[in-house]
């Protein structure tokens, strides 16, 4: 069952005179010299609940592989079903539901937790009782509005005798709306209802236990050490790399003083102990060729005569020649000379020809001298 206060404004409601109006009417502005208006403050939740057995509840909860997504007091499961709502004005809606020997309440807006609180009830039911708890809880909400500068537009009641706490409540706090919900769980209901709302969030302490509802997990646990694994792996592999470019920078080492010593030892033989004691011996070194060079002291060898590349063109011309022998071949930086025996005069002559058309680098006599033997002697000239 549910009932309803009038809203204000509505025909036959009560004037604008309780709570809401007096912190409405503070918050207007004051005259037109350019005063603001008084600005509400950030709301936040504000709680203080032992959980010493909620975290032993999950820790045997993830021994058995259940997973807990989201950990929430009884305030933030009645913000998330009962105070979903959001108010233009920027107020907040609150939610009392009676739960055994007290009355449990919240403040929330849009299903977050804005404040929260309990207050002791009377175990009979009587009119007097319910007068002295609602009154406890008007004080409590007084102090908060004060604090928090925005009461409470909408107001929720659920469980046994909510009829008769929504009037008590009405009475006290005129400005606000009333619905009275005679749920016989009120809890069980709540928390059914707060289960299939949206927006629920682990992360924001308006609508869970943060701390708790992100707190490890065997499956965290898990990844922290394959994680420490992983890194472990690779330290290892860098402490590895590490000593290989340790040892071979230590072979660059022996190398460098071995390359140094070498140095050393060929400066002495030098005979020269200013080259032995310079700084740099190789630009002392380099200076001393270059001068050396300038005054001519110092004579570099001729280019040496292509002798070899010479030889390969004399085999590749007498190949084609049947019976020709090679008895002689002279080569050297001055004098080139040719002996061969030939078959006949004739071939004689075709050889001594064919040399003298070779553009290499010696020059052979065209008119070969042939022996009564057929022994061919050509002489040559380096062209350079």
């Amino acid at each position: 069952q549910s009932r309803h206060a009038p809203s204000p404004g509505a025909p036959g409601a009560p004037a604008r005179r309780g709570v809401v109006g007096l912190f409405r009417r503070l918050n207007r502005p004051v005259g037109s010299a350019g005063v603001r208006a008084v600005e509400s403050a950030s709301s936040l939740a504000v709680l203080s609940a032992p959980d010493a057995a909620a975290r032993l509840f999950l820790d045997a909860l993830d021994a058995r592989g259940v997973r807990v997504d989201l950990v929430s007091t009884l305030w933030h499961a009645m913000a998330a079903a009962w105070c979903a709502e959001s108010p233009a004005d920027g107020s907040s809606v609150a939610a009392v539901l009676r739960d055994g020997p007290r009355l449990v309440w919240c403040w929330g807006r849009a299903g977050g937790l804005i404040v929260g609180g309990s207050v002791a009830m009377d175990d009979a039911a009587d009119a007097p009782s319910i007068d002295r708890s609602v009154h406890r809880l008007a004080l409590d909400w007084l102090s908060w509005s004060t604090h928090l500068g925005s009461p409470p537009s909408s107001i929720v009641v659920l469980g046994h005798f909510a009829d008769a706490l929504s009037d008590a409540l009405t009475q006290r706090w005129p400005d606000a709306r009333t619905r009275a919900l005679n749920e016989p769980a009120p809890v069980a209901t709540t928390l059914t209802r707060a289960a299939s709302a949206p927006g629920a969030d682990g992360g924001s302490p308006a609508r869970a236990l943060a701390g708790l509802s992100q707190r490890p997990t065997r499956a965290s646990r898990t990844q922290f050490r394959w994680a420490a694994a992983a890194l472990l792996g690779v330290a290892g592999a860098i402490g590895g790399l590490a000593y290989r470019l340790s040892q071979h920078a230590g072979a660059l080492t022996t190398i460098s003083e071995q390359a140094r010593a070498d140095a050393q030892a060929r400066l002495k033989e030098l005979n020269d102990p200013s080259i032995e004691r310079a700084a740099n011996p190789v630009k002392v070194l380099e200076s001393v060729l270059t001068q050396a060079k300038e005054k001519g002291r110092v004579k570099l060898p001729p280019k040496p005569r292509a002798m070899h590349e010479e030889l390969e063109r004399l085999a590749a011309l007498l190949a084609p020649h049947e019976g020709v022998r090679l008895i002689e071949v002279t080569l050297d930086r001055t004098n080139t000379s040719l002996k061969l025996k030939t078959p006949d005069r004739r071939t004689g002559e075709a050889i001594g020809v064919e040399l003298g058309q070779l553009s290499g680098p010696v020059s052979w006599s065209v008119q070969p001298r042939l022996s009564n033997d057929q022994q061919l002697v050509l002489e040559g000239a380096w062209r350079n």
